[in-house]
């Protein structure tokens, strides 16, 4: 069996070194996706970024990451209050004695707390509109979008 493996081995370090990172990638696309949390608190770091690149004002700057940082906060509970809302949910329905009013008041308070959730993402939103120009916001829009849709993915 070595000698087989040995046969299809590359001969020069740079086609091994190849071969190798090749093997690696491979193994690195097999990896599972992140969480939800993970991916939002990613793509905050990447919005953070962009921030950075784009703004050149400090004062901007600064704003401009504090409603970056409220997003984050903002996305984190909503994605927690969605999956916890679908977890309530599955129970409930497995349920065969679960009252038409349990259900009523089960979302009753997710609609409370979606509502309260949309408000502070849309008042992170407009302070990161006001904190760039046109021109910044084309670039921190797609960033921003990356982060709302990774706070809409549940597991």
């Amino acid at each position: 069996m070595s000698r087989l493996c040995l046969r299809f081995m590359p001969r020069s370090s740079t086609a091994r070194h190849v071969m190798t990172a090749a093997v690696l990638l491979l193994a690195a696309c097999g990896s599972a996706p992140p969480s939800p949390p993970e991916a939002i608190r990613q793509e905050i770091t990447e919005l953070r970024a962009a921030i950075g690149q784009t703004l050149g004002d400090p004062v901007r700057e600064r704003e401009a990451v504090a409603a970056a940082d409220r997003l984050r906060d903002a996305a984190l509970a909503f994605n927690a209050r969605v999956t916890r809302f679908r977890t309530e949910l599955r129970a409930m329905n497995a349920r065969p004695d679960t009252q038409e009013a349990a259900l009523r008041d089960l979302f009753s308070r997710f609609d409370a707390d979606r509502n309260r959730l949309r408000s502070d993402i849309l008042d992170a939103h407009f302070a990161l509109v006001q904190a760039s120009t046109a021109e910044d916001w084309v670039y921190l829009s797609k960033a921003e979008h990356k982060v709302l849709q990774a706070a809409l993915r549940t597991e």
